[in-house]
This record gives C-alpha cells, structure tokens and sequence, in this order.
C-alpha cells in the first residue's frame, strides 16, 4: 500500500517521518487483525516512541566517544578483572575509587557504566 503525499506532508510537519517507512506495514497489519483506528494509533505511535528511544540512546553513545560500546548485556561477568598499573597511576580519581570502593576498576570503566545509565531515558531524569 502506497501512502499519500498529503499524509507524508503532514507526518514532516509534525515531525513524524520517522514512522514513514514502517507504515505501509502497520496498515496492512492492521486490515488483517481488524484493528480498530485507537489501536493502530497506538501501535504507530508505540513504534515511533521505540525509534525515538533507540536513536536517542545511538545519539548518546556517540557523543560519549567511546571507542567500542560496552553493555551490561555483553559483558563477561566471569572474566578475571586485570587492573592496568600504568593507567591507575595516571587516574586522577583512583584513590578515591579504591580507598572507598575496593575495586581496582579504572575511572574509564566506572564512567562509561555512569554513561550508559544515563543513556536510558527512564534513567536520565533521575
């Protein structure tokens, strides 16, 4: 199903275009499962509000500079931490980590943990 240039025109307005390329799917979706018009409403919208979410998060993680992005979901749990020397004794911050926290993690490790907590919107108004 094609939509209509008026309907493209009004979604850019209203800065929704975002929903464009998955609409045509959602309608067809729609007809099938018989939806009524509140429940495709929330179904496009619903998907607008995860793309919006996930870019906001991509937006985050860029900015931050990382050089490899680090989630909690991919990290090793059981892997042995190795604490590099001659990094903890430039780390402005390691006494202040290790004194208080006994972990020996380097202040990079900790910020981008802080980071990708903050990159969650639920989190971020905290």
């Amino acid at each position: 199903m094609s939509i209509q240039p008026e309907l493209k025109t009004l979604l850019r307005r209203l800065k929704l275009s975002g929903m464009l390329p998955t609409l045509p799917d959602r309608l067809a979706y729609a007809r099938t499962e018989k939806l009524d018009y509140a429940q495709l409403l929330e179904l496009v919208l619903s998907d607008e509000v995860e793309r919006r979410d996930q870019k906001h998060v991509t937006n985050r993680l860029t900015a931050a500079g990382f050089e490899e992005e680090c989630t909690l979901e991919r990290f090793d749990w059981s892997a042995k931490i190795r604490i590099d020397k001659a990094r903890q004794k430039n780390d402005p911050f390691k006494d202040a980590f290790t004194a208080n926290w006994n972990v020996g993690c380097s202040f990079d490790f900790l910020t981008q943990i802080f980071h990708l907590f903050l990159s969650y919107p639920r989190f971020a108004d905290i």
